[in-house]
């Protein structure tokens, strides 16, 4: 799986990809809050699932207005996908730092986001 970021000057755009699953999977989109404790669910993302050769690629773009995402401090996003029937699950989760148009390194983003919880 994997999570990517693109900035433009009055949006945050993020998307997840998911390729080569059987049955269908189904990704989800969460959004970590500083200090609140529970993820919440991102709604109206735009998904796309591919089936070639027996096997499914999913994918999930959301786009944010800056302002949205303007909370002090690093904001956190979880992708999570799922094969519907059994118990495979993955997740990734990446930290962007509200006003910099930066994401945090992979290396550190576990650590990061465990701050905010």
């Amino acid at each position: 799986m994997d999570v990517k970021f693109h900035t433009t000057p009055n949006n945050f755009n993020v998307s997840c990809e998911a390729t080569g699953l059987f049955p269908r999977p189904k990704l989800k989109l969460y959004r970590l809050i500083p200090k609140e404790r529970t993820p919440s669910i991102v709604k109206d993302v735009y998904t796309s699932t591919l089936n070639s050769r027996d096997t499914y690629n999913t994918s999930l773009y959301k786009s944010f207005e800056h302002e949205e995402l303007s909370l002090p401090g690093t904001s956190g996003f979880e992708c999570v996908v799922e094969i519907p029937g059994t118990n495979y699950q993955r997740r990734k989760r990446v930290a962007y730092y509200a006003g910099t148009s930066q994401l945090i390194q992979p290396s550190k983003t576990e650590e990061v986001l465990n701050e905010l919880m």
